[in-house]
């Protein structure tokens, strides 16, 4: 029983993580082609292609924790 304990707060916090990158993900769909463009950019990625395009790119890299960080704050930066 302890043991699950302990991987239910795991899939919880996993939860979690996975509802603020799909928010921030969404977030990044509501700007402006050249807003991210510029954030690509910032993050040291080809800033070529479409909208879409960036927006995969951006969320692949997200999955680590600096450039999800940069992301989150050069967004909610922006506004």
């Amino acid at each position: 029983m302890k043991g699950q304990g302990r991987k239910r707060a795991n899939l919880t916090e996993q939860a979690e993580v996975d509802i603020t990158e799909d928010r921030l993900t969404n977030e990044i769909m509501n700007l402006k082609v050249d807003a991210v463009r510029s954030l690509v950019k910032s993050c040291g990625l080809d800033s070529t292609g479409s909208k879409m395009d960036l927006v995969i790119r951006l969320r692949e890299q997200m999955k680590s924790r600096s450039t999800y960080d940069k992301v989150f704050q050069k967004v909610w930066g922006i506004w």
